[in-house]
């Protein structure tokens, strides 16, 4: 929990909100696909936000094209992902 609370994420100030930004997003149902894989490490309550998306993905194929191309900044503002969260639920 504390790597995930001290990383850094894309973000941007919408008005009073937060605006993530992904470089691709995805359908629930491909998410669906993911859950069994993925570990809950804590619990947390984020300020509000809204997902931005950057470079769109189609199939869980071109997202893995997406995370596996050469990483690249840009323009994009890194802000530290606390930020984002208002309460630690559980640790």
């Amino acid at each position: 929990m504390e790597q995930f609370l001290n990383s850094k994420i894309a973000c941007r100030k919408d008005n009073t909100n937060f605006g993530i930004d992904t470089d691709c997003w995805f359908n629930h149902k491909d998410l669906g696909l993911l859950l069994e894989n993925l570990e809950i490490i804590g619990a947390v309550e984020l300020y509000p936000c809204k997902l931005w998306k950057l470079a769109p993905a189609g199939t869980l194929e071109d997202i893995y094209e997406e995370i596996a191309d050469n990483p690249r900044l840009g323009k994009l503002r890194l802000i530290d992902t606390y930020e984002l969260v208002k309460e630690v639920i559980q640790k």
